[in-house]
């Protein structure tokens, strides 16, 4: 199949990107610009942007998916800039839907969300049709990107499915400012791990289970109909991350303090994903344990970033 990747050059686009030229698949990336996270990857590597509509619209033609993964991808970043942020996840999701109806509109596109969309649960875990009231600026911008696919889906016919992500780490190719590699980095080099949060539950995915899950979804759309579905790829199993922290010390043999801040306003409560949805329809079933995975991004971390 030819696919095209927007924000190719990302953690999870480039991890996903990895599996689908495994597979075979004639894969082109679209990003900003392209680090080492995809310097060994022999495949059609697009410089472009996805708010600027030519841009995209030439690296849709002749495609039969399109994942979608370009955009501002922290809450943080979308407070410190919700016009990019507006910009980037909602103008650049209509353009990527609007090149397809245009120029290739029986093309599948698969939109990468979050679990931000939901705001604080009401409870958990939480399933797919969970009411969805986001509280910030990157989570409004995530829920708008999903309402845009269902619209294109319902009036024009686009073949739109939505995959959400919960806490996602896994390896060096992630911002390294996220929670999770900041307390792995942290505890190596015996610095102090300050939480932000107390209390809450996450649930922190690894990379691996993520791609599996983005993968069996892709292989499912040639045997059946889920377009205009919704899955969750996470865990089902909540974290706190006083908890993470003292799984990360032990993994590391490190004696760094742990220290509690408190939490901004504009992050969700907690998440815990219900994984009914995505077990029955596309056969997903997630099989890294958080010590496992932390184990392994250790590994990745002491051998790519120390």
């Amino acid at each position: 199949m030819k696919i095209l990747i927007t924000g190719g050059n990302g953690f999870i686009g480039s991890h996903f990107a990895d599996r689908l030229i495994k597979n075979g698949d004639d894969v082109t990336l679209f990003d900003l610009e392209y680090t080492g996270n995809t310097g060994h990857m022999k495949c059609e590597k697009i410089t472009g942007d996805i708010t600027n509509m030519k841009n995209i619209s030439d690296a849709v033609k002749g495609k039969d998916f399109i994942f979608h993964f370009a955009a501002v991808s922290r809450v943080v970043w979308g407070q410190q800039d919700p016009v990019k942020c507006i910009n980037t996840n909602i103008i650049g999701t209509s353009n990527v839907l609007e090149s397809v109806r245009n120029l290739n509109k029986n093309a599948t596109v698969f939109l990468a969300s979050s679990k931000e969309v939901y705001g604080n649960a009401q409870k958990m875990p939480v399933n797919e049709t969970h009411p969805k009231n986001p509280i910030s600026v990157y989570a409004a911008s995530k829920l708008a990107a999903e309402r845009f696919c269902i619209a294109y889906q319902k009036t024009f016919g686009i073949n739109c499915v939505i995959t959400r992500f919960s806490s996602v780490y896994g390896s060096e190719r992630d911002r390294l400012g996220r929670v999770v590699p900041t307390f792995m980095l942290n505890a190596l080099k015996g610095k102090p791990l300050n939480i932000s949060t107390s209390g809450h539950m996450l649930d922190f995915t690894f990379i691996d289970d993520v791609v599996q899950g983005m993968f069996k979804t892709y292989k499912a759309c040639g045997k059946k109909d889920i377009s205009g579905e919704d899955f969750h790829f996470a865990t089902g199993k909540g974290t706190s991350l006083e908890e993470l922290a003292g799984t990360v010390l032990k993994i590391c043999n490190s004696k760094s303090d742990v220290t509690v801040n408190d939490v901004s306003d504009y992050y969700s409560e907690g998440f815990v994903a219900d994984l009914t949805k995505a077990k029955s329809l596309v056969g997903y079933e997630p099989k890294y344990k958080l010590c496992d995975g932390l184990k392994l991004l250790k590994t990745r971390l002491e051998e790519n970033c120390l």
